[in-house]
């Protein structure tokens, strides 16, 4: 009989999978939820602490405790669902401006000199620390509560946990890729205008 385990799947992964458990049975767990609400502000924090730190490690505990407030924030917005098993930041940000502006009966092509509201936020986001990377995303999410998009929330948790702090090239990279994924969505999806 063999004593090796089998590793286990990716702390952050199961935290994610936890909330959004924790959302499809909100009766249940509303206690918990307005818990991980509070984890949005450095103030707060601490009420989440407890469901955030027993799964994730020292270094991830801070970004993973503003993906979760964000994920008891907002949870009318589905996870991603259906066949599409990914979708970048980028993407989804794309899709809500496209969903606010067919709700406006308006056409929408991305114009990077007259951005929309979410676009304003996305060409902000490489230049925040975490704490404003978390401000513009939840103003982003507010805004796509009024749309029936689909979000990603292990992609969002990705972007959190590798924010970094912009000194690296690969930090940098990783900054811009929700702005480049938003402008070449049109082309990677192929939507029909």
């Amino acid at each position: 009989m063999s004593t090796e385990k089998k590793a286990p799947a990716k702390d952050w992964v199961r935290l994610v999978a936890s909330i959004l458990e924790m959302r499809n049975n909100e009766h249940q767990y509303r206690s918990d939820l307005a818990a991980l609400r509070r984890g949005l502000s450095p103030e707060t924090e601490l009420y989440a602490l407890p469901y955030v730190a027993s799964f994730v490690a020292d270094s991830r505990i801070k970004p993973m405790t503003r993906v979760a407030g964000l994920m008891a924030t907002f949870p009318q917005i589905a996870q991603l669902s259906g066949e599409r098993k990914w979708k970048s930041f980028g993407a989804y940000c794309y899709e809500v401006s496209r969903a606010l502006t067919q709700d406006a009966k308006d056409s929408f092509t991305p114009n990077p000199r007259k951005p929309d509201v979410i676009a304003s936020r996305l060409r902000a986001m490489p230049a925040l620390d975490l704490e404003g990377l978390t401000g513009h995303v939840r103003s982003i999410l507010a805004n796509a509560q009024r749309t029936h998009v689909e979000i990603d929330f292990y992609n969002l948790a990705a972007l959190f946990l590798y924010w970094g702090k912009g000194f690296s090239t690969a930090s940098r990279e990783h900054r811009q890729k929700p702005l480049r994924d938003y402008y070449s969505a049109d082309h990677q999806f192929n939507y029909t205008k």
